[in-house]
């Protein structure tokens, strides 16, 4: 719907005031179209939860809020310190490949959504199962992922110049390490369906915050010197920071939780 929508507002000359009003009318629709959905779907009476109850789930919810925020405000922020520290024709170029970036982040995410249901099913059970579920998912994972960093070694600029015109090869190798930092975050967060199915919200969000902090900090300390190809490294320091953390941290809740009777080998 956003496509059509948008593709409309641009025959009519609408500008970037129609592209983005066709944005918040497909997502109005959408939203109408899911809410119908349900209620002709689902019938039920549910009682208001007692205040208490509400708050004590709040309060269960608030760290993953928080570290949906923290999580944005670590992608978003080169373009934000480029805007302040770099021109607008520097910020339009590399904006091309920071779009590619979040598009294919969405591809990966995509993927978490049939990936959690299942580290869940296996925390129940034991940890040697989660173990080999985040094996497996590793497995199946990693190497489309180095497919895709070779693919853009070799693509980036060819895809860029077919998509966006002359002038925004220049952002090539910056999508190239943008590539590389999607990867990073694939693999970070399937370790992190492991905080997250074990209840270590706490966990993941400090995590969180450290590697916003090692994102902005980065970029601060590169984008004066290099422009828009240290925005990308800050990217990539942020994302391969963030990994390795939630790797570590994984690892210590993996080796902290006590072997639950099916780890133990069946008795003659």
């Amino acid at each position: 719907m956003y496509l059509v929508l948008a593709a409309a507002a641009s025959v009519a000359g609408a500008g970037i005031i129609g592209v983005a009003g066709a944005k918040v009318v497909a997502d109005l629709l959408v939203m109408a179209g899911i809410v119908l959905w349900v209620q002709r779907s689902y019938v039920c009476d549910v009682e208001h939860a007692p205040a208490g109850e509400a708050a004590a789930i709040a309060g269960a919810c608030a760290p993953i809020c928080a570290t949906q925020l923290m999580r944005g405000l670590a992608i978003g922020s080169d373009i934000i310190i480029l805007g302040m520290m770099m021109s607008r024709a520097d910020v339009g170029i590399y904006a091309v490949a920071s779009r590619l970036f979040m598009f294919m982040m969405s591809l990966a995410g995509s993927y978490f959504v049939i990936q959690l249901p299942r580290f869940a099913e296996h925390a129940a059970e034991s940890t040697t199962v989660l173990r080999r579920e985040l094996s497996t998912s590793l497995r199946r994972t990693l190497p489309l992922g180095g497919l895709g960093i070779v693919a853009l070694a070799v693509l980036a600029g060819p895809v860029l110049w077919l998509l966006f015109g002359d002038g925004f090869g220049e952002a090539a190798m910056s999508l190239r390490l943008l590539g590389i930092a999607v990867v990073a975050n694939l693999v970070g967060r399937t370790y992190r369906q492991i905080l997250l199915v074990r209840e270590k919200q706490g966990v993941d969000f400090r995590v969180s915050v450290a590697g916003t902090a090692v994102h902005i900090a980065v970029k601060l300390a590169l984008i004066p010197m290099f422009g828009i190809l240290g925005a990308a490294i800050g990217t990539l320091a942020g994302e391969t920071f963030q990994m390795l953390a939630q790797m570590r941290a994984a690892g210590e809740e993996l080796r902290r939780v006590t072997i639950t009777p099916a780890d133990e080998p069946t008795k003659a």
